[in-house]
């Protein structure tokens, strides 16, 4: 146990005491970095001076003053408004915009190599042109071909109306006046078939008293028997209209009925198939022309894709590329769909970038205000205000090498990062500037100051070892704000106390 403020010590037992109580502090985590070991957050500044320099092994005394935590941190100074311009696909650049050049929007800013691009929209172009010159013939073909086959659609279908009529009429029989005028016929028939009859007979009688020859007789007869005959055939057709048709007859005006349906319907049949090879033609020839425009299309696009413009004013900054982003774009890098090439800045604008240890973080907000200046530019300072801080931390030295981390003793710490926007411009800072960001963190008017070598405990059970004679007196504090040098504290302590330090335990 430390000695209590009611008991005293001589100043040989004091020491060993306090030895004591330094190794069992050690032990359960009290004072965690010696004064001479670098500090964890970077160089900082503090506010209202020191009790003790760091790394001092002497007293220290209790002071009463305004304490201000400041911190300095190192950044660097990028335009505040910026557009990034990205390649759109994949290649060589062939054409590239010098840097710091000032453009206009519009102005073309990088080209990739287009050979096969080029290579590719005159090839599908050719075929393009022969694929629609082939559509054209197929269409007319196809055209004619529809034509011939609803022709003879028709026509089958005309022989299936005339199949109708005639099974009509043979069902239907004879007409009246058709029965009449056979009738008729067969009268004159006879009437004809009897005078050739008589003359026959009477030019026979004449031969064979020698008033004709027997060639003129015979020619009469001839007639009459020719006479006979057609008289014989109205007779049969007469006895036909009027007997009606025979079942033969009937059964072969079905038979052709039914024939000349099947064969409409098989045409009508040959005619899909035939219509759907004719579509099939037409939609291959079409399918061909519309995949030849896609990919002209495409190829088009890719072309235009591969020259890239400004879409605003401002000026031109290579951005870093590779796996580390060590190396900028030029004539012959080849890049991937995506990768950011080149930034358009507005340069009446900037900001910095830099970072702040967690432990000061919860002091900072959105529109917090910091001093920022250059440091290629003295007497360059202006304010700036807080834009975006990183919702995550990071470890400070990430961007370190090994070795450089356990020089410095940075390894282990955890920042911030953050983006202030300058209040006013001042067109001697150029992007990648490097400068220092000023924090003005908290400040307390009326604060009782002791030098962080002279705090022990951790966390809540923080304390101060007030030194009286030959003895000390633990006295519990509250930390209010604290830098690497200072810490402001609230307790029962007064000004010009003298505190025990590390030092000298």
């Amino acid at each position: 146990m430390l000695p209590m403020a009611s008991r005293r010590l001589p100043l040989g037992l004091l020491t060993a005491a306090l030895a004591v109580a330094a190794a069992l502090l050690a032990a359960a985590g009290c004072g965690s970095s010696s004064p001479a070991s670098p500090t964890p957050d970077g160089g900082r500044a503090p506010g209202a001076g020191s009790a003790a320099a760091p790394g001092a092994t002497g007293p220290a005394l209790v002071r009463r003053g305004r304490f201000e935590l400041r911190v300095s941190e190192t950044g660097e100074f990028r335009p505040l408004r910026c557009r990034v311009m990205l390649a759109k696909v994949g290649g060589k650049i062939d054409w590239l915009i010098p840097e710091g050049q000032a453009v206009k929007k519009g102005d073309k800013l990088f080209s990739l190599d287009s050979t096969g691009t080029k290579d590719w929209l005159t090839r599908d172009s050719n075929e393009l042109e022969a694929a629609v010159k082939n559509l054209q013939e197929v269409r007319g073909q196809v055209k004619m071909e529809r034509e011939t086959i609803e022709l003879d659609l028709k026509a089958r279908e005309s022989n299936v109306k005339l199949a109708e009529t005639r099974q009509a009429e043979v069902l239907a029989g004879a007409t009246a006046a058709a029965v009449k005028g056979a009738r008729a016929t067969l009268e004159a028939a006879r009437v004809a078939a009897a005078d050739a009859r008589a003359a026959a007979d009477s030019d026979a009688r004449m031969a064979k008293s020698g008033y004709l020859s027997a060639a003129e007789a015979e020619a009469s007869r001839l007639a009459a028997g020719l006479a006979d005959i057609e008289q014989e055939r109205a007779t049969i057709r007469l006895a036909l209209l009027e007997a009606g048709a025979t079942r033969e007859q009937r059964e072969a005006a079905r038979l052709d009925l039914e024939r000349a349906g099947e064969d409409l319907a098989q045409a009508g049949f040959d005619a899909e198939r035939r219509r759907a090879d004719l579509n099939k033609r037409v939609t291959d020839a079409e399918a061909a022309v519309a995949n030849l425009e896609r990919s002209v299309a495409r190829a088009r696009r890719d072309l235009a894709a591969r020259e890239v413009f400004a879409d605003a004013d401002g000026v031109v900054i290579y951005r870093g590329m590779g796996h580390r982003g060590e190396e900028k774009p030029e004539v012959g890098s080849r890049i991937w769909p995506g990768a950011g090439v080149l930034d358009v800045a507005d340069l009446s604008s900037m900001k910095i970038r830099t970072q702040l240890a967690e432990q000061h973080i919860r002091h900072l907000a959105i529109g917090s205000v910091l001093r920022v200046s250059a440091d290629s530019v003295p007497g360059a300072e202006l304010d700036a205000k807080v834009v975006w801080i990183d919702r995550w931390s990071r470890d400070r030295s990430t961007d370190l090498a090994k070795a450089d981390r356990g020089r410095e003793g940075l390894s282990g710490v955890k920042v911030f990062a953050l983006e202030a926007a300058l209040a006013g411009h001042d067109a001697r800072i150029r992007p990648g500037f490097r400068g220092k960001a000023d924090f003005r963190l908290m400040e307390v008017p009326e604060a009782l100051i002791v030098p962080r070598t002279a705090l022990y405990g951790s966390g809540s059970d923080r304390f101060v070892l007030v030194a009286e004679g030959d003895s000390s007196r633990r006295v519990a504090v509250e930390i209010l704000a604290e830098d690497e040098r200072e810490a402001a504290v609230r307790g029962e302590l007064s000004d010009g106390q003298r505190l025990l330090t590390r030092g000298e335990m």
